[in-house]
């Protein structure tokens, strides 16, 4: 699983801590209000496809297909029911995290230029403001352990997905919505940032489990930039590969399956056959 130090964590180490923490570390309520797909979901949403011989492609027929091919994913899930949506991702050896942030809201709170203002809003503010404090607002977040990369092109990927994912299962009952940069934008938040080449997997995991165990207060630009460079520290990184060791040494005792190929045994089990739901196993290894 590339667990030692110096080494890449692989998809198989990703997904199956993401579903550990799924089903271990989240809350009732938390469970309720996630889902988390898992390694192959944005490889597949991403790749080349060929164009349609004879013609040009518009970039809606496009995004069309690219959803057709992720379209088993979500049979039996209604993202817009959900909080939150984590995706892993990997491009060019580089792991980094995606987080859809209350899909739902998209078309009931509006941005107006730089501010993270409502504007005819379908939503009273006692309804934005969550029961803990939380200011929200619908948005994509790219935690990315590593500076100088856009992530826009990932953004975009992501909201004509979601503009799809509405259009096909939910516009004929609740009529159209728009996912675009003015309805749910994107944010890099300002966050830590690895110290080598090779630790972008265990920082993942750890936006991934903080995200959840330390939340963000308020969704918006200022937060991101100026509240988040202190998150965690470095120290706590430097343990997660023992603590991923461990885990898999204790559940594979708990299930007497200890023996040389426990962790692998432990990894596959952790996805599901058809790779639609929370840490579905992955049909190839990255690097990264």
């Amino acid at each position: 699983m590339c667990l030692n130090p110096c080494e890449y964590l692989n998809d198989v180490a990703i997904d199956f801590y993401l579903k550990y923490m799924y089903h271990e570390m989240l809350t009732p309520e938390q469970r309720k209000s996630t889902h988390i797909f898992n390694c192959f979901f944005f490889k597949r949403l991403s790749q080349k496809l060929d164009p349609p011989p004879g013609k040009d492609e518009s970039a809606a027929s496009l995004a069309i297909r690219r959803h057709e091919t992720v379209a088993k994913w979500t049979r039996k899930v209604d993202l817009f029911t959900k909080d939150f949506i984590l995706i892993p991702i990997n491009e060019n050896c580089h792991w980094f995290l995606a987080v859809i942030c209350f899909p739902w809201m998209v078309g009931m709170v509006n941005y107006t230029g730089s501010a993270e203002a409502q504007v005819n809003s379908l939503l009273p503010f006692d309804v934005r403001m969550a029961s803990d404090g939380t200011l929200r607002m619908p948005c994509v977040l790219m935690f990315d352990s590593l500076m100088g990369s856009t992530r826009s092109p990932n953004v975009l990927a992501i909201r004509e997905y979601l503009q799809v994912e509405w259009d096909i299962k939910k516009r004929s009952m609740k009529g159209p919505k728009v996912f675009d940069k003015e309805t749910i934008r994107g944010y890099c938040p300002c966050v830590p940032l690895q110290p080598n080449t090779v630790d972008c997997g265990p920082y993942v995991l750890h936006y991934a489990e903080l995200f959840f165990k330390r939340p963000v207060r308020e969704f918006t630009r200022n937060y991101f930039q100026l509240e988040m460079s202190s998150w965690f520290r470095q120290e706590e990184i430097n343990h997660k590969r023992a603590e991923i060791q461990d885990l898999i040494v204790s559940l594979a005792r708990k299930n007497n399956a200890l023996g040389p190929d426990a962790a692998a045994a432990l990894a596959a089990a952790a996805g599901n056959s058809d790779g639609s739901s929370v840490g579905g196993s992955a049909s190839s290894s990255f690097c990264a």
